[in-house]
């Protein structure tokens, strides 16, 4: 199934957030970025949308394990 014009434009946005949250606000971007990489592998484009959830769900992950490391220091 080929991706339409709003899947892949949303891949791009979703890929972006996915980014953006391993720096910034990991779990609130993290979480948001795999919601949006599942509607976007929805919609078709099944690459863009699996690297935004895996990165997210990463994300996500990494800053429920730093924040009580870092609370320990």
């Amino acid at each position: 199934m080929k991706a339409s014009g709003t899947g892949r434009a949303a891949g791009i946005i979703a890929f972006a957030v996915a980014v953006v949250s391993l720096f910034v606000w990991s779990l609130p971007l993290g979480l948001t970025a795999s919601a949006l990489g599942l509607y976007v592998m929805r919609e078709g484009a099944r690459g863009l949308g699996a690297g935004a959830v895996i990165l997210g769900l990463a994300a996500a992950a990494a800053q429920l394990v730093l924040i009580p490391i870092r609370a320990a220091w």
